[in-house]
C-alpha cells in the first residue's frame, strides 16, 4: 500500500512538472480541439486494438474500464506539427501508454 501511495505521490508530482513544461499549455488546446478529437476517432476506428500488445501476440481492446488511448510516438510538446500525422499515432491501452509514457519521462 505504501509502494502504490509513493507511485501516485511521484505520477502527481510528473503531472505538475509537465504543465509547467514549455508547450504543454498547446498541447493541450491541440487535445481539446474538435480536429484532434476527430483524428483520435478515426485511428480508434481504423486500429481498435493495442498495436504494442499486437507486437507481442496478445489482443487488448477497450473495456469499459479501460478505453484505450491514442499515443503520440513524438510527443506534442516536441513536435506540434506532426500531432495529427496518422504516422506519428499509435492505438495503445492503458497499461502500454503507461509504459510509453514513463520512458519518455526518463529520456526527457
Amino acid at each position: 500500500r505504501l509502494k502504490e501511495r509513493r507511485r501516485t505521490a511521484d505520477r502527481k508530482a510528473e503531472d505538475r512538472q509537465r504543465v509547467s513544461r514549455p508547450g504543454s499549455a498547446m498541447a493541450k488546446r491541440i487535445r481539446s480541439s474538435a480536429r484532434w478529437q476527430r483524428v483520435r476517432a478515426a485511428k480508434l476506428k481504423r486500429d481498435p486494438l493495442c498495436e504494442p500488445c499486437l507486437l507481442f501476440g496478445k489482443t487488448t481492446g477497450p473495456t469499459p474500464n479501460r478505453p484505450l488511448q491514442v499515443h503520440h510516438l513524438t510527443p506534442i510538446e516536441r513536435r506540434p506539427d506532426l500531432c495529427f500525422k496518422p504516422d506519428n499515432l499509435q492505438t495503445i491501452c492503458t497499461k502500454c501508454h503507461a509504459r510509453a509514457s514513463a520512458a519518455e519521462r526518463r529520456r526527457g
